[in-house]
């Protein structure tokens, strides 16, 4: 039976790439002066997680929780998942521009790290430079958190094996 109660959730990934839901509105052991949230992970189910802990993570992407989402909706969660916002997306994003004159391209870099493996996450480069900066932003947000559904306009770089430093070739 499916729960009519909506469960905000928020998804990150660890330091191993291990995909979890955290709940920020649920105390795990209903000491409201504790810092222990409740989580859920594919391996251990429901435990605890520390507002502290969550700080060292990464928000995942949607194509990487998007099969833990529908676990949880499987088991009876109304899900309200808590993205990033527009605004902190775009602070967080790198941009830049590769080319001169009429060869120029817009390029989004996203997630750089630098205490395990420097480097970026992913990235997307516009493959047409009719693309705007505004339009790539938009659609690597999508992209990223919303559809997992790259855009037609572009190419896309993840860091499968590890993280990669720019520039990268705009024939990714």
């Amino acid at each position: 039976m499916k729960n009519t109660e909506i469960t905000k959730v928020q998804f990150l990934v660890d330091d191993l790439g291990e995909v979890f839901a955290f709940f920020p509105e649920i105390y795990f052991n209903l000491d409201l002066d504790s810092d222990l949230r409740r989580c859920y992970a594919r391996i251990g189910q429901h435990s605890a997680c520390s507002l502290e802990y969550t700080k060292t993570c990464r928000i995942a992407t949607y194509l990487e929780f998007e099969p833990l989402l529908e676990e949880l909706k499987n088991i009876g969660y109304n899900c309200k998942v808590i993205l990033p916002t527009k605004k902190a997306f775009k602070e967080l994003a790198n941009y830049h521009q590769y080319g001169y004159g009429s060869n120029k391209h817009n390029v989004f870099y996203y997630d750089w790290q630098e205490e395990t493996e420097r480097g970026f996450f992913v990235g997307i480069a516009a493959h047409s430079q009719q693309v705007t900066k505004t339009d790539l932003l938009k659609e690597f947000y999508n992209y990223l958190f919303v559809d997992g559904i790259r855009p037609d306009f572009s190419r896309l770089k993840t860091s499968e094996n590890g993280r990669f430093k720019v520039p990268v070739s705009l024939t990714f």
